[in-house]
């Protein structure tokens, strides 16, 4: 299975072969032996490069031969170095801004919330939401909204450390979604994101609520990626204009989160089929009905 209009990846290990005193370097790309199974001979004695996850075989020769001059090159990782760290600052900090009333920001300031202006690309999408919700709200609507408040100040704050921005709240949860140049870069950074959310929940944001008599929250994650079409919506009559987003990939991810277990993050095929080798190992197939997506055989996996 292969979505149409999806690029593809290729994953390579880098090797430093010089660097000259002007800073010029020359390095080795090699196809990662994760992810690929080399063999030679196999057609009119050409070297391949078979994938191991999708099948594909790509030719020595095209990797040699290819035009790669003028090829951009895109680099923004994740503003926090260490998700383990990050969250035990935040456990701290949640604690703090409990008590005192007023947020503890981190350490390290996430990129500003920007608003998304109309425009045609590859984007990738974040559904999170609170399991449970109203049975929790009924029981105590007051503290109810605190800890969603809390929840949502401490997750949206991490939306911005992985270059994402939100959407829109949904009620018991949000949708954020990324917009890269690079896909790769926007797919990795994309289920880091959801990683680092559901520890942040797990490690930071409960256990402080609970320390503060608050009530915990479990959360579930969705996310995928696909073509979407951001476009401006108005009212001349009554002054009304926002920007939506018209995806499937919004609606795939709203349709595997709802699908998810409770603290677990699950994607779809087509943010998959995008990601490195190191999140591929990670993901384990999950029951999905594809149906409620419009695509009957189409997988959801479960990301450790």
């Amino acid at each position: 299975m292969r979505q149409e209009g999806l690029p593809a990846r290729m994953d390579f290990q880098t090797e430093v072969i010089s660097v000259t005193e002007s800073g010029e370097f020359q390095m080795r790309f090699i196809p990662d032996p994760r992810r690929y199974e080399k063999i030679s001979g196999q057609s009119e004695g050409e070297t391949l490069y078979v994938d191991k996850y999708f099948g594909h075989a790509i030719p020595l020769r095209a990797l040699v031969e290819g035009d790669w001059d003028g090829l951009p090159v895109y680099y923004r990782p994740p503003l926090i170095k260490s998700v383990g760290d990050y969250v035990r600052e935040r456990e701290l900090a949640v604690g703090e801004t409990l008590r005192s009333g007023s947020f503890v920001p981190p350490s390290q300031m996430p990129d500003c919330h920007t608003t998304i202006q109309p425009h045609s690309a590859l984007m990738a999408f974040v559904s999170v939401d609170v399991c449970g919700s109203s049975a929790l709200r009924s029981q105590n609507a007051a503290q109810y909204d605190r800890s969603f408040e809390t929840m949502i100040m401490e997750l949206g704050t991490s939306l911005g450390h992985f270059h994402a921005q939100i959407f829109k709240t949904t009620g018991d949860g949000f949708i954020a979604y990324l917009d890269e140049p690079s896909f790769t870069t926007m797919s990795d950074n994309t289920v880091d994101l959801c990683l680092t959310l559901a520890g942040l929940m797990q490690n930071s944001v409960n256990p402080g609520l609970q320390a503060a008599n608050l009530p915990p929250l479990q959360i579930r994650i969705g996310a995928d990626a696909g073509q979407s079409i951001a476009k401006k919506i108005s009212i001349p009559s009554t002054g009304f204009e926002l920007t939506d987003i018209s995806s499937d990939a919004l609606n795939r991810a709203v349709k595997i989160q709802e699908a998810a277990p409770s603290g677990k993050v699950a994607i779809g095929f087509a943010l998959y089929s995008l990601l490195h080798v190191q999140w591929l190992e990670r993901c384990k197939p999950m029951d999905f009905d594809g149906i409620s997506v419009g695509i009957p055989d189409y997988l959801a996996f479960d990301v450790a």
